[in-house]
């Protein structure tokens, strides 16, 4: 005799299994009235699920650096959004790092009579540089309350670059 609904509707399939987190209220009607029709005699449940509500959000940052003549930087720009039965995610970054090394060496060897004698020394400078480039994300459609298809595509090329002086 009591009728259930869900958001004003007649429920599709098993609504005992509906997920708690989706649930925003539950309205308790105690007699039929004209909104709920003359089916609830002893009354009427309305579950109200939670509308998904679409968010949308975007990023971009970034910043350049110089060490020795040569340029580096990094760049992210990110996207993400939500919608009733769709949400993605996308990220694009590129970053190019310097790296710097040096040293110094001496050889030497012992020679009998004379003791240590210094054979070469000299100085090494290895600039280096590093890059990156990635693309990644995750596309998401919900089909029904217990299937959701993902893709999630990703893509990255990495590279160096050094010349060594000495």
């Amino acid at each position: 005799y009591t009728q259930v609904l869900v958001d004003g509707q007649p429920p599709v399939g098993d609504f005992m299994n509906i997920d708690l987190t989706r649930v925003e209220r539950i309205e308790i009607t105690k007699t039929t009235t004209a909104a709920t029709g003359p089916l609830g005699i002893a009354g009427t449940i309305n579950i109200v699920l939670r509308k998904a509500q679409r968010k949308a959000a975007s990023r971009l940052s970034g910043n350049v650096r110089t060490e020795g003549g040569r340029r580096g930087m990094d760049l992210t720009w990110s996207t993400s959004g939500v919608s009733d039965d769709f949400s993605h995610t996308f990220t694009l970054s590129r970053w190019r790092r310097l790296s710097t090394a040096s040293s110094s060496y001496v050889q030497a060897s012992e020679r009998p009579g004379t003791g240590i004698v210094r054979e070469y020394e000299g100085e090494a400078h290895t600039p280096g540089l590093f890059e990156s480039l990635s693309a990644t994300g995750v596309l998401a459609w919900t089909l029904d309350a217990r299937h959701t298809l993902t893709f999630s595509p990703d893509l990255g090329r990495l590279g160096t670059d050094g010349d060594s002086q000495e």
